[in-house]
Formats: structure tokens, C-alpha cells, sequence
């Protein structure tokens, strides 16, 4: 009979277990081991163990623009950046083959990260691309601490201890010369080294680029010692991968900046870890796709492949969703809002377009909203909401109507022309003579039935009778 089920979970921080329902929640990544215990009556017990892995979730997706408001018929581009899924790990490099001397002043006293048989040391390490990129420490890895193995240690305190990197081209040692250029990613500080793997945390995370890597370590206790325990593990290498510099009684300073090395390139490098985190790309796409572009003329429709860009081209607004999926199937998303707004229309316009320059016409629109302007208000004017046009003086001027855009789209316009004539005094010619008589006139645009311009006649009842030399002179 059965008395007692529960799950149970070894790593809480990577997931919690319910101890009834056995539900896994996932709170960091790593691995975590669920048991599920069953107690009899009679006290005897048996259990069953699985694995779990919780693997990152990507980071959070930006979507450029956030949100985003078109008129209807223009192209919308939209970027989602981020979505990245962080590891971290630990790789090993070396098999802790070989141990160095404690207590020597040869070059068996290397490579020793901790060597404490003198006051102050300095050491440069050099791992290839290729022994790096096996590790999967690859462009763009973050180091963030690294480690050293020894095999004995004594308990004296190494003072002033810098650890610097460098991203570089060379592959291996050709001199005694050390390089220089090192970036200090562990500010000096004080260590006791300990029994097994010395863990340098470093202040400042490095960033590999996928060439060489140098690390160098140094420092000085300023002093003379004349017994040492600190023995470090190891390997040999295909290349000349160390340079050792060892000193009695110099500042950290000068240790610091050393140039030479004490002995020669070694092909020899301690064993070494390194704490690392990758970031890898999680796979962005985009939903639902509807009115989505993979190219900016909008005219390849997107088809639901990765892209972390497309081009929006909705006739309504719509919301669309960026999502980002790691290898491990983890995903990340973030949606963004497109609104369409329709753009907007000047309409027909109206109103007479030839006018005396002593009166005035009205222009207007079939929408309403807008506002007039003249392109020539030396000519005429106009009220920019009533549309009156108002003469100045003869000749044509082109009045736009506009009505503003909004919501992005552009403002529509219209135009009209408006022709303005002089005004001219025109006098009656009763007889037909075209001789016109000066005491009966108007003034009018254009020449009335029955008036002519000249003024001359002599006697405008009487056709025969007209002015010199055309006529009889009365």
C-alpha cells in the first residue's frame, strides 16, 4: 500500500517541481534532475529520476518603428532587432598533463600562473582560433572569467594580480618580446591560489573576435621569497604558446611593464578554463502575413521564411507579431499596431473664372475643410475659408485649394484659375458710325452692343456726319 508520492526537484534555480502534479517550471537555464518518491507502508521506498534541461529563452524583440500610422496606399518598413538566446558554459582547455616546479630559478619554474618562488611575475598566453573554436568559443563570446589548475599551493597571498586580454593575429611566440596593446580586464587586486581550479572573475568581460586570443597575468608582491608550494598543471602545445618573466624585488609597475621575457618562448600553456556565454540569433517571423513585403517597392509578398525586416502595405490598420524562435524552440515576441488612414480629397471646384477687376467671384469646393491660397496675389486675393476672390489688377492667377492630410498621408490640393480684366469706358454709337458719343458712356470689362471706345463723334444721330477727315465737318 501506498503511503506517500512526491516529485522533488535537486536545482531549484534552474526549475521548481509541484511536489503533487509533477509540473515542471523552468527558472534559469541548466539541468535540473526530477525524482518522483514513493513510500510504502511498510517504509520501504522507491524512486524514479528524469532530466530536465531548461534551455534561454531569447531576449526580448524591438520592433522599429513601435508603432506606426500610414495612409492608405504608402509602404510601411518594419525591424524587429534582438531575440538573441544567451548560453553560458565552461570550457576546458589541457589535460593537466605536467606540473612546474615550486622552487626553482630555471625555466621549470613555468608556466605557472601563481608562482610565488620570486616577489613579482609576468605571463603571456597565447590560444589559437582553431583550439578555441573547438571549445565553441567563437566571434563574438563573451569570456567572463577563466581558471587555473595547481596541483600544490602554500598560503602566501599574491599581491597587485592583473589578468589583461587581447584579441590578435599572431599565432605564436617568435621572440622573447612580450606583446603589447592588452586590454586590463581584471583590475589588480589580491589572491590566495587554492588547491584544484583558481576562478579570476574579471571586472570587465572580453569579447573574442575570432582571431587569437592573449591573456596575460601579472603581479608583485615587491619582495624577495626563498621557499615556494605553488605548483600549476600544464600541457604541451604544437606552438610556442608562453612567455614567463620572473623578478625579485620590483614595484608592480615595473613588473607591469616588462618587455623582455626571462626565458625562452615555452611550448608549454597551463591548463585553463573559461567561463563563456554565445549569443545565437533566434529565427524572426513575422504573423499574420497579410499585406507584408520582403522587398521596399512592396512587390514580393512575404511568405513566412525569416526575415527580420519587412515592408507593410495594409489597406486597414492590422497588428502584426514578431516573433523570434531558438534552435531549442524557445521563442520571444512583440507585436506592432499599423493604422491606415484614407487620404484625404481636394474635390471639384467651382465658381466663375473671368471676372472685371471691379467685382468678384466666389470659388468653392465639394469638400469642405480645406483652405484657398493665390499663387499671385499681385493679381487677386482670396479668402482662404470663404473663397471670395478680390481683383488687384489685371491678368491670371491659379487660387489651390487644400485640405490637410492626416494619419500620414500627404495633404490634397486642387487649383482653379482666375482671369481678372481691366476695366475700359466704352460711349454709345446710336448712328452705327463707329464714332461714339462722348456725353453718353459705361464702363464694362467687355464692349457692350451698341458702344465702341472712340468718343469723337460729331453728331451721333446722323452717320453721315462724322469727324475729320472721315466726314463732313459741321
Amino acid at each position: 500500500m501506498v503511503v506517500l508520492e512526491f516529485f522533488s526537484t535537486n536545482n531549484s534555480a534552474v526549475g521548481t517541481v509541484n511536489s503533487t502534479t509533477g509540473v515542471v517550471s523552468g527558472i534559469s537555464a541548466g539541468t535540473a534532475t526530477v525524482t518522483y518518491t514513493v513510500t510504502g507502508s511498510g517504509g520501504c521506498v522507491a524512486t524514479a529520476t528524469r532530466t530536465v534541461t531548461v534551455v534561454p529563452a531569447p531576449s526580448a524583440l524591438t520592433i522599429s518603428p513601435a508603432s506606426a500610422t500610414i495612409c492608405n496606399g504608402d509602404i510601411q518598413s518594419l525591424v524587429a532587432s534582438g531575440g538573441l538566446a544567451i548560453s553560458s558554459s565552461v570550457q576546458s582547455l589541457g589535460a593537466s598533463a605536467s606540473i612546474s616546479a615550486a622552487a626553482a630559478t630555471g625555466a621549470t619554474l613555468g608556466p605557472n600562473p601563481f608562482q610565488d618562488y620570486y616577489g613579482g611575475a609576468k605571463q603571456q598566453m597565447l590560444f589559437n582560433a582553431s583550439e578555441l573554436s573547438a571549445l565553441g568559443i567563437t566571434n563574438g563570446s563573451i569570456i567572463s572569467s577563466i581558471s587555473f589548475n595547481m596541483s600544490a599551493v602554500g598560503t602566501r597571498t599574491l599581491q597587485n594580480y592583473v589578468v589583461k586580454m587581447k584579441n590578435t593575429s599572431t599565432t605564436s611566440f617568435g621572440s622573447t618580446t612580450f606583446e603589447t596593446g592588452l586590454t586590463t580586464v581584471r583590475t589588480a587586486g589580491d589572491i590566495t591560489p587554492v588547491l584544484g581550479w583558481n576562478s579570476l572573475d574579471l571586472t570587465s568581460n572580453f569579447t573574442y573576435t575570432g582571431q587569437s586570443l592573449l591573456i596575460e597575468i601579472n603581479f608583485s608582491n615587491n619582495d624577495s621569497p626563498t621557499s615556494s608550494l605553488n605548483r600549476a598543471f600544464y600541457d604541451a602545445t604544437s606552438f610556442t604558446s608562453t612567455l614567463f618573466y620572473r623578478a625579485d624585488s620590483q614595484t608592480a609597475t615595473v613588473v607591469d611593464q616588462s618587455t623582455v621575457a626571462s626565458f625562452n618562448p615555452y611550448s608549454q600553456r597551463n591548463s585553463i578554463r573559461f567561463s563563456v556565454s554565445n549569443s545565437e540569433q533566434g529565427t524572426i517571423t513575422w504573423s499574420p502575413a497579410t499585406a507584408l513585403y520582403t522587398n521596399a517597392a512592396a512587390t514580393t509578398s512575404y511568405t513566412g521564411d525569416a526575415s527580420a525586416t519587412v515592408y507593410a502595405k495594409p489597406t486597414e490598420t492590422i497588428t502584426y507579431t514578431a516573433t523570434a524562435t531558438a534552435a531549442q524552440g524557445c521563442t520571444s515576441s512583440n507585436t506592432v499596431q499599423v493604422t491606415v488612414t484614407a487620404a484625404p480629397s481636394a474635390g471639384t471646384l467651382s465658381g466663375t473664372q473671368s471676372i472685371c477687376s471691379n467685382g468678384t467671384t466666389t470659388f468653392s469646393s465639394s469638400v469642405s475643410g480645406g483652405s484657398w491660397t493665390s499663387d499671385n496675389t499681385n493679381i487677386a486675393t482670396i479668402n482662404s475659408s470663404t473663397g471670395v476672390v478680390t481683383p488687384v489688377s489685371a491678368g491670371t492667377a491659379t487660387m489651390t485649394y487644400t485640405v490637410t492630410g492626416t494619419g500620414g498621408c500627404s495633404n490634397a490640393t486642387a487649383t482653379r484659375t482666375v482671369t481678372i480684366a481691366s476695366v475700359i469706358t466704352y460711349y454709345a454709337d446710336a448712328d452705327g458710325d463707329s464714332f461714339g458719343n462722348a456725353s453718353v458712356s459705361t464702363s464694362a470689362c467687355s464692349q457692350p452692343v451698341g458702344y465702341v471706345t472712340d468718343n469723337t463723334d460729331c453728331d451721333d444721330n446722323n452717320a453721315s456726319i462724322k469727324p475729320a477727315p472721315f466726314g463732313l465737318e459741321v
